[in-house]
């Protein structure tokens, strides 16, 4: 079991979070009242690419790459960042990114490129999950790995409850990959209950209403 545990906090790490909703979003049929208007199956492939590739630099390699960095000059211990104290810098690292990620699209659109609000609404959704994580972080170790699968959750709701068609089995599928990363965090005994529930709920909110009432 412990092997499993530790297989599922590296598949779903905070990082990889975003990445697989846009998968779901991108790749599983939904349909929009106005189809081309924020359903993201029907996207040109080329247009999910481009942004796929994004995320992937901006959102998972630059700030894994910082990480890394700060473990040589010894500012964190360990990737993991077990110690509350060396999670705020990290954090912030992670804050700035989703920012530069944010704005990136919106040089895209300045070159006439449409893009559905969701795209905009998840870095937008990262940078305040990050803030409010370095302000919980102050009282306890909140779970990074419980606010990723908040990110991931709240996200793909917000998209199904404004999807006319979208296949049923999302849902299930959202709270299985949620309850596996925050029991396999419990079973490490990594965080505490209180963390892994905070986390988790900080993060499924905040996504969730900035997602569904962007651009407010």
């Amino acid at each position: 079991m412990r092997i499993a545990a530790q297989i599922i906090s590296w598949l779903f790490i905070p990082l990889f979070m975003p990445i697989y909703a846009l998968l779901l979003v991108f790749f599983v049929p939904a349909e929009n009242a106005v189809v081309f208007s924020n359903s993201l199956f029907f996207f040109p492939l080329v247009y999910k690419t481009f942004i796929l590739t994004v995320f992937i630099l901006l959102g998972v390699l630059a700030p894994a790459m910082s990480f890394i960095y700060l473990k040589l000059i010894n500012v964190i211990s360990t990737l993991e960042m077990e110690d509350r104290s060396e999670r705020n810098i990290p954090l912030l690292i992670t804050l700035i990114y989703c920012l530069l990620l944010y704005f990136s699209f919106f040089y895209v659109m300045s070159m006439n490129i449409y893009l559905p609000k969701y795209i905009h609404a998840l870095p937008f959704s990262g940078v305040l999950v990050a803030a409010a994580c370095i302000f919980v972080n102050y009282k306890m170790k909140i779970s990074l790995h419980a606010a990723g699968a908040g990110i991931f959750s709240g996200f793909i709701f917000a998209y199904l409850f404004e999807q006319i068609k979208f296949e049923f089995w999302l849902v299930p599928l959202v709270i299985v990959l949620s309850g596996l990363v925050m029991s396999a965090r419990l079973y490490l005994n990594k965080h505490s209950h209180l963390e892994i529930y905070i986390g988790w709920s900080v993060a499924f909110v905040i996504t969730l209403l900035s997602t569904f009432l962007y651009p407010f």
